[in-house]
């Protein structure tokens, strides 16, 4: 349990927010798409998701090691009793068998990672996940924090978008940056062409975090998701948040983060 625990990048606060407020929402709207997005709302209405990435895959001097049914088994045992969907970083390294299991064990949607944005062989094992499980799978997230790194813009992820619907139309398609990146005008782009949002709120990361009760620290990702669905006219999940559960000496423990959620 404590492996896994520490594995995991965080467990999700989940928020489906409108954009009532909103004086000119963008949103990709993909009828073909229409029976996915109507699973993942009614995941995200009375479901729980976490972001998940399988234990067995660990980096060690640049070579990923592989992951295999029994160690997800494993994994996806623990989180079943108190998850029922998942959100995937990556599908390469066995990764894809991710929506197998999660199939075997109940689980209600999952959305698949897709680390590489230009890597062809992972997108295709994605893909292939996806036409295994067509009631379990509901859309891929196109990168994690890419824009972020650097690696690309939001305008040439829109465009890579477009490229892999005209692929897999039924699936709902989208990618993952932090929320301050989403409301930014160099965003709109992507906006227009993403179904959903996958969005990263940490309060940890803001300078006043370190004061502040946990009531405030989950209000800010309440606030953040909100400003996000003010730009954009669909789903809005948050992939992570949290607070982690060490070093002690720096406020970080479990008791926290419980409080937190």
């Amino acid at each position: 349990m404590h492996r896994l625990r520490n594995a995991l990048v965080c467990l999700l606060g989940l928020l489906c927010v409108g954009a009532a407020e909103a004086s000119t929402p963008s949103c990709g709207r993909h009828g073909a798409a229409a029976a996915s997005l109507q699973r993942l709302q009614d995941a995200m209405a009375d479901g729980r998701f976490v972001a998940y990435q399988p234990t067995q895959i660990r980096i060690v001097e640049g070579r990923a090691s592989r992951a295999d049914r029994d160690g997800i088994r494993a994994d996806l045992a623990v989180l079943r009793p108190h998850f029922d969907a998942l959100l995937t970083y990556g599908s390469a390294n066995g990764a894809d068998l991710v929506a197998d299991v999660a199939a075997e064990l109940g689980f209600r949607a999952v959305v698949l990672g897709v680390w590489g944005i230009d890597d062809e062989a992972e997108i295709g094992l994605s893909l292939a996940a996806a036409a295994r499980q067509p009631e379990l799978v509901v859309g891929l997230s196109l990168g994690n924090e890419r824009v972020l790194a650097g690696e690309t813009d939001f305008a040439a992820l829109a465009r890579r978008l477009e490229v892999l619907r005209a692929r897999a139309s039924h699936l709902l398609l989208t990618t993952t940056e932090p929320f301050h990146l989403f409301v930014q005008p160099q965003a709109a782009p992507l906006l227009a062409a993403a179904d959903f949002l996958l969005v990263n709120a940490h309060p940890v990361f803001q300078p006043w975090f370190a004061q502040a009760d946990d009531r405030t620290a989950a209000q800010f990702v309440v606030n953040v998701t909100r400003d996000v669905a003010a730009a954009f006219c669909g789903p809005v999940l948050v992939k992570e948040t949290g607070v982690p559960t060490a070093p002690a000496a720096m406020g970080y423990t479990a008791a926290r983060q419980a409080s937190f959620y």
